[in-house]
């Protein structure tokens, strides 16, 4: 019963991961958008998981990145890396 999403700022990725979530009958939806700008409201998330990804950051964006992880989650929710 969980609302999946990916979110990624490339849109060739985007598309990578969809015809794997759709050869999967997986039920993800795919947004674009950067990790320090979320699109989304504040509190909108139980859940964050970030795979393989941080170290691709820069130190600024890592803190950025993070800021929006926590503007994003509900006040009771977590983050997974």
């Amino acid at each position: 019963g969980a609302e999946v999403i990916g979110i990624d700022g490339d849109p060739k990725i985007l598309g990578i991961a969809r015809n794997k979530a759709q050869a999967r009958n997986a039920a993800i939806r795919f947004d674009k958008g950067m990790s320090f700008s979320l699109p989304y409201a504040d509190g909108s998330f139980d859940r964050v998981v970030s795979s393989l990804f941080f170290h691709h950051l820069s130190d600024d964006n890592k803190r950025r990145t993070l800021s929006e992880v926590a503007r994003v989650l509900k006040e009771d929710g977590e983050l997974h890396i």
